[in-house]
This record gives structure tokens, sequence and C-alpha cells, in this order.
């Protein structure tokens, strides 16, 4: 019984740790390099796509990631942000736009109404997290069917389900 109480107290440390840890921008995921060209790239080219699968190993920052687009894609600032990188584009369609550029440049504003309910409550800002593992039953589609269909204070719905296996 002691190991049990021990080994939980370790793993919601280790969560608090990851979370407090965990990227606020494309910008700050690290090793992800390709996959937030991508999603750089859609924002910029405004082609979001519905939907995404971000798949790896357990610690690859998967989730991270995602929860990091999705602050991206609903901040009410974020245009003002892509609007100089997309005048040089229409202006020279052959414009090379690093990904450091990129990185530092295209990012949550931290102070509209959607980052800062982002912040605190993602659910708030469009975001729904499901946890597969854990919650795979059939009560549960349910419930995030249900959330689906409530507005919210973001021009995009995101649900990202975790531990989809």
């Amino acid at each position: 019984m002691a190991v049990k109480k021990q080994d939980n107290e370790l793993l919601e440390k280790q969560d608090t740790f990851n979370k407090e840890f965990r990227p606020k921008s494309l910008g700050d995921v690290i090793g992800q390099d390709s996959v937030v060209e991508v999603l750089l790239n859609s924002l910029l080219y405004n082609e979001i796509p519905n939907s995404l699968i971000l798949q790896g190993p357990k610690g690859t920052g998967k989730t991270s990631t995602a929860r990091a687009f999705a602050k991206t894609l609903n901040c009410k600032e974020i245009q003002n942000t892509l609007e100089p990188f997309v005048k040089r584009i229409k202006e020279n369609p052959n414009t090379d736009i690093s990904l450091e550029e990129l990185k530092d440049k295209i990012k949550p504003c931290n102070e509209c109404d959607t980052c800062k309910s982002f912040n605190l409550e993602p659910e708030y800002a469009g975001v729904i997290e499901l946890d597969a593992g854990s919650e795979g039953k059939v009560d549960e589609v349910r419930n995030l069917k249900e959330k689906v269909r409530y507005t919210s204070i973001s021009k995009y719905k995101v649900v990202i389900i975790d531990e989809a296996h």
C-alpha cells in the first residue's frame, strides 16, 4: 500500500512539473522542427487542416505541440502577427522565410480574451482534451459530443484526444 501511495505522489509531481514547463507557443517546442514548420506554414498560408495525427513515443511532445498549436490558432491577434509574412510572400512568392524567424515571430499574444482564457481554462477557449487511455468509454464520448456543441469564445474548436491507441 505505501509503495502505491509513493508512486501516485511521484506521478502527481511529475505531471505538475510537465505542465509547468510545457511549451507556451510553437516556438518553444523543442525537437519537433518538422512538425512545427508544417503547423506554422498552415497558419501562414491559412490552410488549417481539419484534423491532425501526432504520433510518436511517450514524452516527445505530442500533446504539448497540439496545445501550443490550438492556442496560436485561436489567438485573436495572430492575423496581425502573420500579416507582415503574408505581405512578403505576396510581393515575392519565392521568398524564403526561415523556420527560426517564424518560430520567433508567430506566437500567441497572451493578451486577448482567448489567450487569457486558454491560460486559465482551455475548455473555455474552445480546446477540449480527452484522455482516451483512461476515458475511452461510451459515456465519455457522449460527453465529448455534448461539449463540442457549445459555442466558445474562440474561432476554432480543437479536440485533443490523447493516448488513443
